[in-house]
């Protein structure tokens, strides 16, 4: 390796962490200090999080995974992944993603013995450049789904770019005495993580143990998550948890009955989305 890097732990360098996060187009709430201490408090999650520094101490690339296991003792070999929730991310410059590459690497080492395999989620189009990184050190790229909506555009065209049947469903379901409702208390959260389990069931997906959704409400800066309910006859319907961070909603988890004739989670999307824009997100 050309240049010489050291790699640290992420609370080591707890100031420099948190300014390169903030400073970093790049990042996401799953990079922040808070994030990671809330899948500390977490059962049978384990974070493993660390920066790859120069011989200046200045911070190169960062990287935040999480190990995540469903069974102990012999078995955890066998039931546990690794889990990068955001890509790692560097300063941008060839140093940074030679620091980059050094960092997974090590990651590698460090999580693979103890685990199955690692995955990245990307939360938009990777760049040429992290792309070639990652498929340097062994990960495969595939295609992933994500929907992003520009939120700055005026009301009238968000609420007209949605699809007709789903507008007629949510004016529907709002004429039928279903609400949408915040409710950012521990209450709330639980209330929530009913619904959010319930889908995922549904689909055969893994359920988040919600303890990690009250340390995220208990660790997250003030009015950074938030907790919507579809609410009729003051029983939950729907729900979703969704982080504001920087200039982004980040719709997080979601959840939903199927009640006939209603679209409680439409209602509950759209609520988010006009929330944002009159934010100015």
């Amino acid at each position: 390796m050309a240049n010489s890097f050291k790699i640290v732990d992420a609370f080591e360098i707890a100031s420099q962490w948190k300014a390169f996060v903030q400073h970093s187009p790049e990042a996401t709430f799953f990079h922040s200090l808070a994030m990671l201490e809330a899948f500390t408090a977490t059962p049978q999650n384990y974070p493993l999080a660390a920066a790859c520094i120069d011989d200046r101490g200045a911070v190169r690339a960062i990287l935040s995974s999480i190990q995540i296991t469903s069974a102990a003792g012999l078995a955890r070999p066998f039931s546990t992944r690794n889990v990068m929730f955001s890509p790692p991310i560097c300063d941008g410059t060839p140093e940074g993603y030679e620091a980059l590459a050094a960092l997974v690497e090590w990651h590698d080492g460090q999580a693979n013995r103890r685990s199955l395999f690692s995955e990245i989620r990307l939360h938009h189009e990777p760049s040429p450049q992290l792309q070639d990184t990652l498929e340097a050190c062994g990960y495969r790229w595939f295609e992933f789904s994500n929907y992003l909506v520009d939120t700055s555009r005026p009301e009238a065209e968000l609420w007209n770019n949605i699809g007709k049947q789903t507008r007629s469903s949510i004016r529907r379901t709002g004429r039928r005495g279903v609400t949408v409702v915040r409710d950012e208390t521990r209450a709330g959260v639980s209330a929530a993580h009913r619904m959010i389990r319930t889908s995922l069931r549904r689909s055969g997906i893994p359920v988040v143990d919600c303890q990690l959704l009250h340390s995220a409400l208990e660790l997250m800066p003030t009015d950074s998550l938030q907790v919507r309910l579809a609410l009729k006859a003051g029983e939950p319907l729907a729900a979703s948890i969704g982080v504001v961070y920087q200039d982004r909603y980040f719709a997080w988890f979601g959840g939903t009955l199927r009640p006939r004739g209603l679209a409680p989670f439409a209602a509950i999307v759209w609520d988010e989305i006009r929330w944002s824009h009159r934010r100015g997100l």
